[in-house]
């Protein structure tokens, strides 16, 4: 995801967050005075933080890549077309963000 706004809780900065992602339902347009902060061209609302109150992600800090790479397995052919499902295994042989983005939300919810 990109990071499109920073909070104060979002420490370490970052400029993007690769991080594992599964999910067919997502939010689809902003909510009344929510901020964004992270996004994508398929989930421009993937992170959002409402006030002061709530924070709310699309993407799966918890996922380790061995559990991501089983869901896509899973789902190859069916949910997933075949080259989607290369494209996202291949990713997830990259480097991740899950420690950051659990960092963010730790920060978020310790005030």
């Amino acid at each position: 995801y990109r990071v499109t706004g920073s909070e104060p809780w979002m420490t370490p900065a970052a400029d993007s967050v690769p991080i594992p992602v599964s999910h067919q339902d997502q939010v689809v347009e902003t909510p009344e005075g929510a901020r964004v902060f992270l996004a994508s061209d398929f989930t421009p609302f993937a992170g959002l933080a409402y006030g002061e109150d709530a924070v709310s992600v699309q993407c799966h800090p918890e996922f380790t890549p061995a559990y991501a790479a089983a869901l896509v397995q899973g789902r190859r052919g069916t949910r997933v077309p075949e080259a989607l499902a290369d494209q996202a295994l291949a990713s997830l042989q990259q480097p991740d963000d899950r420690a950051v983005v659990s960092g963010w939300i730790g920060r978020f919810l310790a005030g």
